[in-house]
């Protein structure tokens, strides 16, 4: 099965190659048209003056008259004989619109052929007792409406190019079709329709269109499964925002009132909004980056100091220490940013849950072939 779209334009022009030529072909059978060129015309029409003449000198009248009408039925040549004395032999009459070639052939005793609206000639053939005139006009065949055998030619390849046009119609029609479907369900899926697809409409075509449809397809199934994600995601969130929130405000509204041991109880529910807040910004920096990762050449050893620091930081007041026991270089291919979020994750969960004793607690990581910490506690 051809699926290649460009061997389907192939084949159709073939196609339509085939049939204007085949169109050609029995149009010039059934109506037994030959070539009409002024050069195969002059010959023929010399040949048949020939004929013509001996037919006459040697079976009389009768026998003209007859192969007369036989070029007439085969030719479709209406034409009469002039004797060397210029009569009409038959007495048919000179066919309408020869005279100015049978008066150039009497003057210059060659044969004379014109094309016009209608194709006439004159032909000449000279015997020992004068020179006989052939006078002829093209006809078209069967009484066809316009006259004159330009007409006929301009019928013949009228039809055939009707032919190839049609066929080129339904071509154009069959590779437009598909992207007008593409066309209405992009803008379908634009003005907020997730659930219209493309293949359906498509059919069982098998070709680049089709793949197409196919790709377009995934394509909105990846935007509606991340849209649906995100509002979950949105749901989610405002669902563990707002428990942490309404205890800040009955915390806060007794702060107001003097009860001082609300403030730890705010305290606590500020390290939950900031780990959700730390939770979500790590998901949509995971999703952000899922087509789209920026992997260099890093030093771990850099991020783990540079995270160590911080967390030093921010764990001060509380008596706690954070110390990098060895510290490798180990060199990787990888996110920054994404590394440094899973590596603070895991440094903010380990002082987290690491006491505060009175000799302080202490967090000890290493960066060798892998990373790690390790909470103990100091005397």
């Amino acid at each position: 099965m051809i699926r290649g779209i460009y061997a389907k334009i192939f084949l159709w022009f073939l196609l339509a190659t085939g049939v204007t030529s085949a169109a050609v072909f029995l149009i010039t059978v059934i109506t037994h048209v030959q070539s009409l060129g002024p050069s195969w015309m002059i010959g023929v029409l010399d040949q048949y003056t020939r004929s013509a003449v001996k037919i006459y000198e040697h079976e009389g009248k009768d026998q003209l008259a007859s192969y007369l009408l036989e070029i007439h039925d085969a030719s479709f040549l209406q034409s009469t004989l002039l004797d060397p004395q210029g009569r009409d032999i038959l007495g048919l009459g000179v066919p309408p619109g020869a005279e100015q070639v049978l008066a150039k052939a009497r003057a210059t005793g060659q044969t004379q052929f014109h094309i016009g609206l209608f194709w006439t000639g004159a032909s000449v053939d000279e015997r020992p007792n004068g020179k006989y005139i052939l006078v002829a006009k093209v006809l078209v065949p069967y009484g066809f409406v316009l006259g004159g055998a330009l007409e006929m030619t301009v019928l013949q390849w009228l039809l055939p190019a009707l032919v190839g046009a049609t066929l080129c119609l339904l071509l154009a029609r069959h590779l437009a079709a598909p992207i007008r479907t593409l066309q209405t369900v992009a803008g379908r899926i634009a003005d907020g329709d997730l659930s219209v697809r493309a293949s359906p409409a498509i059919g069982s075509r098998k070709d680049e269109l089709a793949d197409l449809a196919r790709d377009f397809d995934r394509m909105a199934d990846r935007v509606q499964s991340l849209l649906r994600s995100q509002l979950e995601l949105l749901g989610d969130i405002s669902h563990e925002l707002r428990s942490p929130l309404t205890r800040l405000n009955v915390s806060l509204e007794l702060v107001r009132r003097g009860k001082t041991d609300a403030v730890e109880r705010m305290q606590t529910d500020l390290h939950r909004l900031d780990a959700l807040i730390g939770q979500i910004l790590t998901l949509t920096r995971l999703q952000t980056h899922t087509h789209r990762k920026t992997e260099t050449p890093l030093n771990l050893r850099s991020i783990v100091e540079s995270v160590a620091e911080d967390a030093r930081f921010e764990v001060m007041e509380d008596g706690k220490s954070v110390v990098i026991s060895r510290a490798d270089d180990c060199w990787l291919n990888g996110d920054p940013a994404l590394l440094r979020s899973c590596i603070e994750n895991v440094v903010r969960n380990a002082v987290h849950y690491t006491k505060a004793t009175h000799g302080g607690g202490r967090l000890t990581g290493s960066c060798r072939q892998r990373f790690g910490f390790r909470a103990d506690s100091r005397r």
